[in-house]
């Protein structure tokens, strides 16, 4: 028995109310996705800001504790090199361990 396409398939959306509904369904998550990689990539973009600013705050924050060590080196010079030549030595014993 030769069976015809024509009888086992439906020709037209009206005769396959499931195909529709799926072909909508589709669309629906087709645009919900859409709807999530936009907001993804505004959070992105967020995230990618403060971590900017952030990055901004730290090294300010390093230039000025910077200035300030060199200022207290300038007002002191000789407390300066006995803490440093103080470490040193601790650093060296720990080293040699």
């Amino acid at each position: 028995m030769l069976v015809l396409p024509e009888e086992t398939m439906a020709t037209t959306d009206a005769e396959m109310p499931d195909h529709k509904a799926l072909r909508e369904d589709l669309q629906e998550i087709a645009a919900r996705l859409a709807n999530l990689r936009s907001d993804i990539d505004g959070l992105m973009g967020a995230a990618g800001a403060t971590a900017s600013h952030q990055a901004e705050a730290l090294q300010d924050q390093a230039s000025e504790a910077l200035a300030n060590f060199e200022d207290a080196v300038r007002r002191e010079p000789l407390k300066s090199l006995a803490i440093a030549a103080g470490a040193g030595f601790v650093l060296g014993i720990l080293l040699r361990r």
